[in-house]
């Protein structure tokens, strides 16, 4: 699924059971057909599967504003994330297209 990551934050702290919850929050905006605009979404990762994915924090702070692609398994759970090559042009995000179209009509 292709959607722009607009934010991701470090999360540690204790449940109310007292088990770590550890890992990293990304937030998401894509088009929907039921809403104005984009919708929105917090995705949770923990810290273990994050680091299995082989993406460093500063890969994932390179890639704000920018169109990545979120893989999902069984139980729309998330098992993986294409962050846009670096080198390569990457497409634009809706909120650059956005912007872009802005310019074209004023």
């Amino acid at each position: 699924m292709k959607v722009t990551l607009v934010g991701f934050k470090s999360v540690d702290f204790k449940d109310n059971n007292g088990d770590r919850v550890h890992g990293i929050k990304i937030f998401v905006a894509y088009p929907d057909n039921d809403t104005v605009g984009y919708a929105a979404d917090g995705k949770f990762i923990q810290q273990q599967v994050f680091n299995s994915w082989g993406i460093t924090p500063e890969q994932l702070t390179d890639a704000v504003d920018q169109v990545i692609d979120l893989e999902f398994g069984m139980k729309n759970k998330l098992v993986g994330i294409t962050l846009p090559n670096p080198s390569a042009d990457s497409p634009e995000s809706p909120a650059e297209q956005g912007k872009a179209a802005q310019k074209k009509a004023g």
